[in-house]
């Protein structure tokens, strides 16, 4: 995985206090609110941290080119390869690599928020999120 897309699927109740904060870190403050970053050890352990909590998955370039002209920014294919190559970054532009996505048209896979993805779930990796990312926006 080179690069990941996390969205916050639940929340805030009952959430364990490292874990509330590992989201703040990540900016995922809101319910529904979708981080893009690149894969390393330390966003590993974050996500490892909050799994309980979130969606994650690898992103491709046509599903981040249409979160970015969400966020009207020039040249937005442009800046989605270069990002995706990591030469660039939201820092570089000015911007916060969060988005704040709608519900899911259709809802959520059919056990819900509270099931892993791999029981039929929202929670936890996912090989699909670009479908979900395309559902939420």
């Amino acid at each position: 995985m080179k690069n990941v897309a996390v969205i916050r699927v639940r929340g805030l109740l009952d959430v364990n206090p490292k874990a509330r904060k590992a989201m703040e870190l990540l900016g995922l403050t809101k319910k529904h609110a979708c981080r893009i970053m690149h894969w390393n050890e330390h966003t590993k352990g974050q996500i490892h941290r909050i799994k309980d909590f979130v969606a994650w998955g690898e992103i491709n370039e046509t599903i981040l080119t249409k979160m970015i002209e969400k966020k009207e920014l020039k040249d937005s294919a442009g800046f989605a390869k270069q990002f995706l190559s990591h030469k660039k970054s939201f820092k570089d532009v000015g911007e916060k690599p969060v988005f704040n996505l709608h519900p899911p048209r259709g809802g959520f896979p059919r056990k819900g928020i509270r099931q892993p993805a791999t029981r039929g779930g929202a929670l936890g990796f996912h090989k699909n999120i670009n479908e979900l990312l395309e559902k939420m926006l």
